[in-house]
């Protein structure tokens, strides 16, 4: 996300199960998920955006829904895995159904921006307001149900509108590499189609998938937060129990008083609640801020810099350098979650 200058990043099978929201670094991750290790979404933001969310609501292990409070319209996040074209169309009817059921959370003057794996090819050449010119490939079954449902819900699938090179429309790839399809999309209500300023893919990121990133560059603002003057809470518990610190908090009291006999105006309610608040601060500990447990570690993220110099994706050493990369990080994640529940 930090390399390719992404704020929010959706994610397909997933394969957590049940949801949550978790902090890992900067990073908030929003998920959701079935009751096994299987399909699963979820949303990442990095840390400045993360202060807008105004809620989430995990519809199904396909679909999720993050919104985000707006300068002046909120912005409704929807996540989604659909299934596989080998999938029987009851499964089809169902990820639909739940798709609507996550449209309902989003308000009629939202902007609404649908993404993710729909596993459908809406293919090359213009359909009314809802396809532009530059798709990829054929249009089959499980795109015309694509197309009817977004031209339903007045979509617009952006990484068909712009004209980019064949290369930056495709979104995922065969094994061997064999075949190239365009199944990834991001979609937007056509009332702010005028907001993306590009849309397209990035066959260069090395995420180990066959999938590739869908990126869509979107011009909004979000509201401006009001910042508290929070400097941390104090240790009220220390003023209790220790000596040492009732006595310097008594003399510091004591002399702030000295000094304000000195003065014509002693006996007003604020010169005796500023004595008090600020010899709190003076003499008080605060409160130590609670640690986040982090389960990236510094040899992962080398592993991975030292993965992505390997020119042949294909090659033993990548394969090799990948296994590495994927045991390391199943033993960090397990020991972060035993300390997490520890605590």
């Amino acid at each position: 996300m930090k390399r390719l200058n992404v704020n929010i990043l959706g994610m397909s099978e997933v394969r957590w199960k049940g949801a949550g929201d978790h902090m890992v670094d900067e990073y908030r991750i929003i998920y959701s998920g079935g009751e096994e290790h299987q399909r699963g979404v979820a949303v990442i933001l990095d840390h400045n955006t993360s202060k807008y969310i105004i809620g989430h609501w995990p519809v199904s292990d396909r679909v999720l829904v993050v919104k985000l409070r707006g300068q002046y319209f909120n912005i409704s996040l929807i996540q989604v895995y659909a299934p596989t074209a080998q999938s029987p169309d009851a499964d089809i009817e169902n990820f639909y159904e739940d798709l609507d059921k996550a449209k309902s959370h989003c308000k009629s003057q939202d902007i609404v921006i649908i993404m993710g794996d729909f596993n459908a090819k809406v293919g090359e050449g213009k359909f009314e307001n809802v396809v532009g010119e530059y798709g990829l490939g054929e249009r089959n079954e499980r795109g015309e149900r694509f197309i009817e449902w977004c031209k339903a819900n007045n979509q617009i699938i952006t990484n068909t509108w712009f004209k980019n090179h064949p290369r930056r429309r495709w979104t995922w790839r065969s094994p061997g590499d064999t075949c190239k399809n365009q199944i990834d999309y991001i979609t937007i209500n056509e009332r702010f189609r005028n907001s993306i300023t590009q849309s397209k893919s990035y066959p260069g990121a090395d995420c180990n998938s066959d999938h590739i990133p869908v990126i869509c560059n979107i011009k909004t603002k979000l509201r401006k937060l009001k910042k508290n003057n929070i400097n941390g809470k104090l240790d009220l518990d220390k003023l209790r129990t220790s000596p040492a610190i009732q006595e310097n908090y008594i003399i510091e009291v004591r002399n702030r008083f000295d000094v304000l006999s000195l003065n014509e105006d002693t006996t007003t309610w604020n010169n005796f609640r500023d004595s008090l608040v600020e010899s709190a601060k003076e003499i008080i500990p605060k409160m130590p801020k609670r640690s986040e447990n982090k389960w990236m570690t510094d040899e992962i993220l080398n592993l991975m810099r030292e993965r992505q110099a390997i020119s042949e994706r294909d090659s033993n050493e990548y394969k090799t350098a990948n296994k590495t990369i994927k045991k390391k990080c199943e033993e960090a994640k397990d020991e972060w979650l035993n300390a997490t529940v520890e605590i």
